[in-house]
């Protein structure tokens, strides 16, 4: 019985561990998905601009 007990308390350790595991991967996925969109904030920006403006004349028959 005591071999079981010890087998349940590893269970949830390795549990905890693979739960702090998956959240540490998702905050780094966070933070590269932050940076890659500030770093083409003004790429991006210019796009839609564009695509506005397009749309924009195509709505009015320019």
């Amino acid at each position: 019985m005591h071999s079981n007990l010890t087998f349940q308390r590893r269970f949830r350790a390795r549990r905890g561990q693979t739960l702090v595991e998956y959240a540490l991967i998702l905050a780094l996925i966070v933070v590269v998905s932050a940076a890659i969109l500030i770093q083409m904030g003004g790429t991006l920006h210019a796009l839609y601009s564009t695509i506005d403006s397009q749309v924009a004349r195509t709505a009015t028959g320019s």
